[in-house]
């Protein structure tokens, strides 16, 4: 399993700030979550808003990490302490 840390620079009200996921060993995200800058967070599993995952392979950082006019994304893997304790924080809310 790897685990990844995206935080989102931008503007926007309606998209999230920081996406925490957890990729499974065939490179495929099983469960994630979204916060917002508001504090609000969104799960996603295989049996919670699962439409939501990302289809297919995850990708590279290197595709992660860009930085256009209007938004900078910046990836980092992380351990798997740091995603289960922000899915468990959520979770929990």
């Amino acid at each position: 399993m790897k685990y990844f840390k995206i935080h989102r620079l931008h503007s926007f009200t309606d998209e999230p700030e920081y996406i925490f996921s957890e990729i499974d060993k065939e490179g495929y995200e099983v469960r994630k979550v979204e916060i917002f800058k508001n504090g609000n967070h969104i799960l996603y599993s295989n049996y919670i808003n699962s439409d939501r995952l990302v289809e297919g392979k995850y990708p590279s950082l290197e595709e992660l990490n860009y930085e256009e006019e209007t938004e900078v994304m910046q990836t980092i893997e992380i351990p798997k302490s740091e995603c289960c304790n922000v899915w468990l924080r959520c979770n929990s809310e």
